[in-house]
């Protein structure tokens, strides 16, 4: 009898969003961004208890808090209180330090878009330098931590 594929839920987290990516092997089955996580480390706390009672994975992948992160002081305790609910809730948890394996992440974001094509539709635009950041990169983010060696 084949065993289980492992189910694997990715969160990243950025000023101002929060996101995650689940994948079943190399299937991805769901994502989503939230403004509302990103406010303060108790939202982050609540949001995250729910979305790990939602899919129940079998592992969770977060970016390692680096002490030498240009991240602000918010998003690094955001961070922190994201990995404390995973920890708490007993789910493996495996921080990785983020790779950086393409020249830009609007071409990582290419990339990920061409191997997942369900999620190629939420992939933004490459913007100005003079523009804000688009929302959707957060989860673009997530998935490169899921699928990292």
């Amino acid at each position: 009898m084949p065993r289980a594929k492992q189910k694997v839920m990715a969160v990243a987290v950025a000023s101002g969003k929060v996101g995650y990516v689940v994948l079943r092997g190399d299937e991805l089955v769901d994502w989503k961004l939230s403004r509302l996580a990103a406010k303060s480390p108790s939202r982050m706390q609540e949001t995250l208890t729910d979305w790990l009672s939602l899919h129940t994975p079998d592992v969770v992948v977060t970016e390692a808090i680096n002490p030498y992160s240009r991240k602000s002081k918010k998003t690094l305790a955001i961070m922190s209180a994201a990995q404390a609910v995973i920890v708490d809730s007993k789910i493996r948890h495996m921080p990785k330090h983020r790779k950086r394996d393409f020249a830009n992440k609007y071409d990582e974001i290419e990339h990920l878009a061409m191997r997942f094509p369900a999620i190629a539709p939420w992939a933004p635009e490459r913007r100005k330098f003079y523009d804000p950041e688009p929302l959707n990169t957060i989860l673009f983010e997530a998935l490169s931590l899921a699928v990292q060696e």
